[in-house]
């Protein structure tokens, strides 16, 4: 497999337009598309009031590293038989800095989670689900989505050209983007749909996949059990200060018209679509 090979569902944002258009099969009508639209405005300014500056991550982040390695080296050398008091006698600044560091880091904490709690309190959580299961049965019947359809994590990126060279427009914050896909067989085609646009590639056109098992950062979790739920185990996706992790994805190869390209899939939703390629 040859790591140069183009993302199918990598979208330039210029022209809105994935790499891989040519199996391009539908898209929603413009009614739902402005539903979507609003949906996302109307969800986009929750997250906002629930979400707190990107300085006071920072912050927290740095205050928590600082008090739990200080913790660290004090229970370190506590094991080692220093007594507390013979530590508060030689480094007696290193109590003051830790417990400082852990208090703000408290304080923080505490109002990040309050913030969070304010914003959802507020917002009409059961008005906007039942609008989201609305659009998703609008969706389903513009679509000819099936009932068995199966909701996969789909990886790619988003990208601009700045100067000739391709630039991804959300690197700052994550690598790759966790797109949540409907997929299902249609006869002899795997049908993908991002809840925007359907896309339709038939099963000859699909290669022998190759697991890639660097981590990657995403955008975020979609499933509805947590990421660290026993059903995610053997898997092994991971959260962390600097965000989620998926620890292995494959690289599902697609052959194009006039170029081949790649389908990231994370390890834990291979299956489902390897299982619809080789239907029977």
């Amino acid at each position: 497999m040859k790591k140069e090979l183009k993302n199918l569902f990598d979208a330039n944002t210029e022209v809105m337009q994935i790499e891989g258009h040519e199996f391009k099969a539908g898209q929603i009508s413009e009614d739902l598309s402005a539903r979507y639209e609003k949906f996302r405005t109307q969800l986009q300014s929750v997250e906002d009031k629930a979400s707190v500056p990107c300085f006071v991550t920072i912050i927290k982040f740095a205050l928590n590293l600082v008090w739990i390695c200080i913790l660290g080296g004090l229970l370190q050398a506590c094991a080692e038989g220093t007594t507390w008091k013979r530590m508060y006698q030689n480094a007696s600044g290193l109590f003051y800095v830790g417990g400082g560091a852990f208090a703000l880091w408290l304080l923080l904490f505490i109002y990040e989670i309050a913030k969070k709690n304010n914003a959802y309190g507020k917002a009409d959580l059961e008005a906007m689900k039942h609008q989201a299961k609305m659009m998703e049965e609008q969706l389903h019947m513009e679509l000819c989505i099936p009932a068995e359809a199966q909701l996969v994590d789909v990886i790619h990126q988003c990208y601009e050209i700045k100067n000739g060279k391709k630039k991804v427009v959300h690197a700052m914050l994550y690598a790759f983007i966790n797109q949540e896909m409907y997929v299902w067989r249609k006869e002899d085609r795997i049908c993908f749909c991002d809840r925007t646009e359907l896309y339709e590639i038939p099963v000859d056109r699909f290669g022998e996949a190759e697991l890639w098992k660097k981590p990657l950062q995403v955008s975020g979790w979609n499933k509805e059990e947590p990421i660290d739920d026993k059903k995610f185990k053997e898997y092994k996706p991971y959260q962390t200060n600097a965000g989620i992790f998926v620890k292995q994805h494959y690289l599902l190869p697609v052959i194009g018209e006039a170029e081949n390209f790649v389908i990231r899939i994370p390890n834990y939703d291979f299956a489902t679509v390897q299982n619809l390629i080789h239907e029977r």
